[in-house]
C-alpha cells in the first residue's frame, strides 16, 4: 500500500506542467478576453479583435478599409473620409455619386447650380403699340417688344394685359422662344410686323387705356410693369410711379434709349415717350 502512494504523487508534477503549456495562445480556440473568433488579442492576419485597430474586416476597425464599414462610416464604403464610391455625412464638397446632408437638389454638392432658374433675369417692357388704327382688332400694327439678356429662352415668363377697369388680367401672353443676340423680343398680332418673334393673333385685342402691362419671369417675380392712359379715381394702376400718356392711333410708346438697356426708373412717366414710327426689334430714337 504505501508504494501506490509514491507512485500517485510522482504523477502531480507531470500534470501541473501540463497545465501550464495551455496558456490561452493556442490555435483553435479563444481566450476570455479575445472577443474575436481568433486565438489572441494581438494583431493577426485572419480577423481582428477588438485591441486591433489596424486594417481588418470587423466593425472595430476605424482606419480606411474595404470590405466592411467602421463605426463612424455610415455610408456602405469602408471608410471615414472622402471616396469615389459613395458620401459620407461628413462629406459636404463636390461629388460625383452621392449626396451630403447639406445638399438638398441630389446632384452630389452644396451649390445651387442645379436649382430652379427663375428666366430671364432681368427684363423690362420696352416698347408697344396700345392704339392701332381704327377700332381694336382691325388693323395688325399691335406688338409688344421686351428688352432682356440675349440668348435666354423665355418658356415660362409671361406678359398679363391688366384692365384698369377694376384691375382684372384680360389677356396673359405665354412667352416662347430664345432671344436674340440684340437682346430684342418682339410679339406681334401678326408676321408682318417686323422683327416679330412670336405671333399672337388675340394680341390686337390690346386695350388703349387706362390699363397695364406686367412682365413676369418663368417664377412668377414680376420684372417690369407699364402703366398707360388716364387713369380716374376708381381706376386700378398696376404700372411703376406715375402713368404714361397714350399718343395717337398707330403710335407707339417706348422707353428712352439707354445704355446697357433702355432707361428704368420705376416711372413710367419719366421712362416712356411716345414714337410717331414705332421700331419693333430695333433701338428706340432718341428721346428730345
Amino acid at each position: 500500500m504505501s508504494h501506490s502512494r509514491f507512485k500517485v504523487l510522482s504523477l502531480v508534477p507531470a500534470l501541473l506542467f501540463v497545465v501550464a503549456c495551455n496558456d490561452g495562445s493556442s490555435s483553435g480556440t479563444d481566450t476570455s478576453t479575445d472577443t474575436g473568433v481568433d486565438p489572441d488579442v494581438v494583431t493577426d492576419t485572419l480577423t481582428d479583435t477588438v485591441a486591433d485597430t489596424l486594417i481588418d474586416t470587423t466593425p472595430v476597425d476605424t482606419v480606411d478599409d474595404n470590405p466592411a464599414d467602421t463605426p463612424t462610416d455610415l455610408v456602405e464604403d469602408g471608410d471615414a473620409v472622402e471616396d469615389v464610391e459613395t458620401d459620407v455625412p461628413a462629406d459636404i464638397p463636390d461629388d460625383v455619386h452621392g449626396d451630403s446632408p447639406a445638399d438638398v437638389h441630389g446632384d452630389g454638392d452644396v451649390l445651387d447650380e442645379d436649382a430652379v432658374a427663375c428666366l430671364p433675369a432681368w427684363g423690362i417692357i420696352n416698347e408697344f403699340v396700345p392704339d392701332e388704327h381704327g377700332a381694336e382688332g382691325s388693323s395688325d400694327e399691335t406688338f409688344i417688344e421686351i428688352r432682356t439678356e440675349a440668348g435666354v429662352d423665355l418658356t415660362g415668363a409671361v406678359i398679363e394685359c391688366v384692365n384698369g377697369d377694376g384691375g382684372t388680367v384680360y389677356l396673359t401672353v405665354d412667352l416662347a422662344g430664345t432671344v436674340d443676340t440684340d437682346g430684342f423680343f418682339v410679339v406681334g398680332e401678326d408676321a408682318a410686323i417686323a422683327n416679330t418673334d412670336q405671333v399672337l393673333n388675340n394680341l390686337n385685342g390690346l386695350q388703349n387705356g387706362p390699363d397695364g402691362l406686367i412682365l413676369r419671369d418663368s417664377c412668377g417675380t414680376i420684372l417690369d410693369a407699364v402703366g398707360y392712359g388716364a387713369f380716374g379715381v376708381s381706376d386700378v394702376f398696376s404700372g411703376e410711379g406715375t402713368p404714361v400718356a397714350v399718343g395717337g392711333e398707330g403710335t407707339s410708346l417706348g422707353r428712352c434709349p439707354g445704355a446697357p438697356a433702355s432707361v428704368d426708373t420705376d416711372d413710367n412717366s419719366a421712362d416712356f415717350v411716345t414714337i410717331a414710327v414705332p421700331t419693333p426689334g430695333e433701338a428706340n430714337p432718341a428721346c428730345d
